[in-house]
């Protein structure tokens, strides 16, 4: 028999609820879940206290439920309270496993996890809240430990400087192991992901010095294109030259004989130029030089 359905027994015989193993603003908090589908993780909100009408002695099932009274909104801006919150949802999560209330499980976490994440390092209470986790987690659900050994691999430097939350988890050889194991997998994922960035840069820089080499060669090409150009250009002028000498030399056609009023013509391609000179007169064509440029 569970310790829930010992509590059931127990409870159907007295028609009373005995909760006193429990936190009471724990189990405050689950009430008012129960009416309400929601609780505050900061203040906890006043009851009504039962009046002689509510005597179950009597009338057991004619008993009227003590409701919790809620203050608007749900929260509180106390920050004694508020700074507990972490213990207060850890709590909530407990009774919420012990009395089979998923529901009110899954909001105990969210609002642990809430804190955790709206709330700059170092929590207030941690300490506490770690050894309330630790005290209460049940055996088979580990949500809210796993958390908390995710919070301090992240911090191990500063909590190795707190003496009071390094007790409780020396206290709690399984969880300071756990939490060791937590940061040697974090550090080999960091080592893993190095190794992947550095093979990465090697690959890129490989690439990088092909494309280089690559534009060095066509850079070289294209020098040397210019170079032949140039080379090229100086070619044609030196020739230029000359057939314009030759061509200045030549002062009568060879056939009529009459002063030579010649035209310089292009008899062929630019690769394998032909310059010929053409006589006004006859129509004759002296080539000038070996004929061609």
């Amino acid at each position: 028999m569970t310790e829930y359905s010992s509590h059931v027994f127990q409870d159907a015989k007295t028609a009373r609820i005995d909760l006193k193993e429990d936190d009471p603003k724990a189990v405050n908090r689950m009430l008012i879940y129960l009416y309400t589908l929601d609780y505050p993780d900061g203040e906890v909100p006043h009851t009504q206290e039962p009046t002689k009408a509510d005597d179950t002695s009597k009338r057991p099932h004619l008993r009227h439920p003590v409701q919790p009274v809620v203050s608007p909104g749900l929260e509180s801006t106390n920050n004694a309270n508020t700074e507990n919150k972490l213990t207060n949802n850890a709590l909530v999560y407990a009774l919420a496993e012990k009395y089979d209330l998923p529901g009110l499980k899954i909001i105990a976490k969210e609002k642990f996890v809430s804190v955790t994440k709206n709330t700059e390092w170092p929590y207030n209470n941690f300490a506490e809240a770690v050894e309330t986790v630790c005290n209460t987690a049940p055996g088979s659900d580990h949500k809210l430990t796993d958390m908390i050994i995710d919070i301090c691999a992240s911090h191990i430097p500063e909590i190795v400087h707190d003496p009071e939350l390094s007790a409780i988890i020396v206290g709690n050889g399984g969880l300071g192991l756990d939490i060791m194991c937590s940061q040697a997998s974090r550090l080999h994922l960091a080592i893993m992901a190095l190794k992947e960035d550095r093979t990465r840069e090697k690959q890129v820089s490989a690439a990088l010095k092909a494309d280089l080499a690559k534009l060095k060669s066509e850079l070289l090409q294209v020098k040397k294109e210019a170079q032949n150009a140039v080379n090229s250009k100086k070619d044609w002028n030196k020739r230029l030259d000359k057939f314009h000498a030759e061509a200045g030399d030549r002062n009568n056609c060879r056939q009529c004989g009459e002063y030579f009023m010649g035209q310089l013509q292009r008899m062929s391609s630019s690769e394998n130029l032909r310059l010929q000179m053409r006589c006004t007169d006859c129509r004759t064509r002296h080539d000038i030089g070996a004929g061609t440029l």
